[in-house]
């Protein structure tokens, strides 16, 4: 017994100690003066020597944690440590300057104020610390505002430059200039909104006591650089559309000389039907083209003054559907014509072995010779049968770019078996 009480005695000691221990949190009321080390607050700037000691901060409410929101008080007016404002007659004993800095603490590492600060309360001095911090948020979040506008007008004056190039590529002198002067406002607003910005940051950082002209002045400055964001948002998008346009039309302009170019071939194989499917389809692609360029038009600033970024948003995804719908169209175009020169090579290599067949001394090899003629003529109709398969107006094509390179390989075969031939079995 003796022995268990032992245990018990010395459990019930080191709960007790344990309990003594543990801090008590300290929730304070808006506007009481308390004591923490700021090195045991989130945010804000560290002050004192080190940050350990305890300094008076004035409690200003809670946040959505539960932790404690402070203005710490220093006797520093080091502009490192951000605006600040006199506590002069808030508080009997409570002197030096608030800070509108505010930081965050836990209640468990919050002091009663110590001394004759202890239950202070700054009274109606709180409103004034309070409005005053609204005011450098105020001027904080117009600049954060004018820098990102800044950024859009910068964003917005290359998106015109490439246009305007673009244009210029085209003939478009008109449009081009357009887009010139529009890349020149952009960037004139640019500079205009980062030297605002800078002014903010400035006035932000000379707040001592509230001025109601200038929290207002901040707040309708940052509404302004929000609708010239916006603004330059959607210059910035019928920019882009107008770009995907000429974009896509580009693209068209090259399947239509890619069509043109394969029909040729398909005239020369005799393949008439397959010639004029891609005659007919350059013809479109050559109007599509005139069409992307027509579009690319509506998007000049005088154009599309009173349009919004959801029709140049909606614009730009028709041209880069357009642009795939081309690009696709080329790569079959282009494709069969790499089968029509591949069959043409085939062809040239299956009369040269016929010709050294008919010039072979030896039987075997004047047999040798005439399997493999028959062999690249029968690859010549092959490759003239997959040309037709990637005709417009064939559904179900062969994989364009699988079916190219299969095309250019079977060339070079073809290229390689005609070079094989001895030089003495050729047509003399």
């Amino acid at each position: 017994m003796h022995y268990l009480r032992s245990i018990y005695l010395g459990v019930s000691a080191l709960l007790l100690g344990t309990a003594v221990a543990a801090p008590l949190p300290y929730n304070p009321i808006p506007g009481e003066v308390v004591h923490i080390a700021p090195s045991q607050t989130q945010g804000g700037t560290v002050i004192g020597g080190g940050g350990h000691t305890a300094h008076p901060h004035v409690a200003i409410g809670h946040n959505a944690n539960g932790h404690v929101v402070l203005a710490p008080v220093t006797h520093s007016t080091n502009p490192g440590l951000g605006p600040s404002m006199n506590v002069g007659g808030m508080v009997n004993g409570l002197t030096g300057h608030v800070l509108h800095n505010h930081v965050t603490a836990h209640p468990n590492q919050i002091q009663r104020g110590h001394g004759r600060l202890g239950g202070a309360n700054v009274g109606n001095g709180l409103h004034d610390i309070n409005n005053a911090h609204a005011e450098v948020q105020a001027h904080r979040a117009a600049a954060h505002e004018h820098i990102q506008a800044a950024q859009a007008h910068t964003d917005a004056h290359g998106a015109h430059l490439t246009t305007a190039n673009r244009h210029t590529q085209q003939n478009n002198h008109a449009a081009a200039l357009e887009h010139h002067n529009q890349a020149t406002h952009h960037q004139q607003q640019a500079t205009a909104h980062t030297t605002q910005a800078d002014a903010h940051h400035q006035s932000a950082a000379g707040v001592q006591g509230f001025n109601a002209h200038s929290h207002q002045q901040a707040i309708n400055s940052a509404a302004t650089a929000h609708a010239s964001h916006g603004s330059a948002t959607t210059s910035h998008a019928h920019a882009s559309a107008a770009n995907a346009h000429l974009d896509a039309a580009h693209a068209h302009r090259g399947a239509a000389n890619q069509h043109t170019a394969t029909g040729h071939a398909h005239t020369q194989h005799q393949n008439h039907g397959a010639a004029q499917d891609h005659h007919n389809t350059a013809a479109f692609h050559n109007q599509q083209h005139a069409g992307h360029i027509q579009q690319a038009g509506h998007h000049t600033p005088t154009a599309s003054a009173h349009r919004d970024a959801a029709h140049a948003h909606n614009s730009a995804a028709n041209a880069a559907t357009s642009h795939h719908n081309a690009n696709d169209s080329h790569n079959h175009a282009s494709a069969g014509h790499a089968h029509l020169n591949a069959a043409a090579a085939h062809g040239s290599a299956s009369r040269t072995h016929a010709n050294a067949a008919a010039h072979s001394a030896h039987p075997q090899t004047m047999h040798n010779h005439q399997v493999v003629a028959t062999q690249h003529a029968q690859a010549a109709q092959g490759h003239r049968n997959t040309a037709a398969a990637h005709a417009p107006s064939v559904h179900n094509k062969p994989h364009a770019g699988t079916s190219h390179a299969a095309a250019n390989a079977s060339h070079q075969h073809a290229a390689q078996s005609k070079t094989s031939v001895p030089h003495n079995l050729h047509r003399h």
